[in-house]
């Protein structure tokens, strides 16, 4: 959003409203390209007290217009979002659905949903939150003016589970800056060796968030078969999450395979792209995912599952993994997935991933689509 009002928008002015900002008290900060609006964690022990305090600052500052969006990214400000249409009458309102919380509850598992939100006799507790949280989006989707979807496969969701009318649905995929740079044989070779890898040695990567949900329990597995198969092979995994200990003691047995990077600049996660051999990606749920946008800008052969928005990303690469579901399970094929791998690293397709990228992701496509959807408001 603020490359597209930069670049593109000069005649918006865009303000950030920071809730639960990591401040002591409220401030309005100016000084910077985009006013900001930070509100403080507090320790009401109810949230619509807050959100009720959220309002009574922003009246003071923002007067309503019918120039006025209001842009929401997150399905817990409902009660926010439902002050603000009273308050602020005239102006219009958008929401971007980076997710749905049944997503996360049921990893992807669209059958399970079908049954929580057409059953009258729910005996779990996770059914019983899946349905609180899908009757909280279907209110805040009513509310809004308009629904910004980030996959083909959300945008279907929103019409056959939650009964918004097409009219009302953006498509607007993510988009990142094209950061690839074209490098010699020569030059990865040296890349490779300031990381510690063997000129021989097949770099696998994975970048993200470590947790079952994203599959790194599962990414484990699957290399610990491939590598006593291929032991040239090596495991990178980079990022933090709550089963990060957990994960690294599934390695035991092959901590010399398998390295945790932990965080990393932006810059060293590049320079990783660079040389790697193949990218892994086993999401249960992804909406339009920056990692992928990442590895396909720099053609690195993806293995991912076809879960949710992913699938479309990947709509017809030959490492594509097939999830499998039952009524209430969402499996991750091992054994398909050590194959995919083995194709990418030892039998490469013809199949550019770089090309998908540019069709897709690219920002002059996304900043398009956002002057799109401005105008028809």
């Amino acid at each position: 959003m603020e490359y597209y009002i930069s670049n593109y928008a000069p005649e918006y002015m865009l303000s950030i409203i920071v809730l639960d900002s990591e401040t002591s008290c409220f401030y309005f900060q100016d000084d910077s390209a985009f006013p900001t609006y930070h509100f403080p964690i507090t320790n009401y022990d109810r949230r619509d007290k807050f959100y009720k305090r959220v309002l009574f600052v922003l009246k003071e500052y923002i007067p309503d217009s019918v120039c006025n969006i209001f842009i929401f990214n997150f399905p817990t400000h409902h009660a926010l979002l439902k002050d603000l249409k009273i308050y602020f009458p005239l102006s219009k309102f958008i929401y971007v659905l980076h997710m749905q919380i049944w997503s996360f509850y049921l990893n992807g598992n669209e059958l399970y949903l079908n049954y929580i939100i057409n059953s009258n006799d729910l005996k779990r507790e996770i059914e019983s939150v899946v349905r609180r949280s899908y009757d909280s989006e279907c209110g805040i989707y009513c509310l809004c003016d308009r629904l910004v979807s980030l996959s083909n496969n959300t945008s279907s969701i929103l019409k056959e589970y939650y009964h918004i009318d097409t009219s009302k649905i953006s498509l607007i995929y993510n988009a990142l800056p094209d950061a690839y740079q074209v490098m010699s044989k020569e030059e990865k070779a040296a890349l490779k060796s300031s990381f510690s890898y063997a000129p021989d040695e097949k770099l696998i990567l994975y970048v993200g968030r470590i947790d079952s949900m994203k599959g790194v329990p599962a990414t484990i597995e699957a290399f610990k078969k491939l590598v006593v198969k291929h032991p040239e092979c090596r495991l990178l995994i980079v990022g933090e999450g709550n089963e990060m200990e957990t994960c690294m003691q599934a390695c035991k047995g092959f901590w010399n395979k398998i390295a945790f990077a932990g965080r990393l600049e932006r810059s060293l996660i590049y320079q990783l792209y660079q040389i790697a051999d193949a990218g892994i990606m086993l999401s249960m749920h992804e909406q339009c995912s920056y990692v992928a946008i990442e590895m396909l800008m720099h053609d690195i052969p993806l293995i991912a599952t076809d879960t949710t928005g992913l699938n479309e990303m990947i709509a017809d690469s030959p490492y594509k993994v097939h999830l499998q579901y039952t009524e209430r399970e969402t499996i991750i094929p091992i054994d398909e997935v050590v194959e995919k791998l083995e194709l990418a690293l030892f039998d490469p397709q013809d199949y550019s991933s770089r090309k998908i990228y540019l069709a897709n992701y690219t920002m002059d496509l996304y900043c398009q689509h956002m002057k799109e959807l401005f105008d028809c408001l």
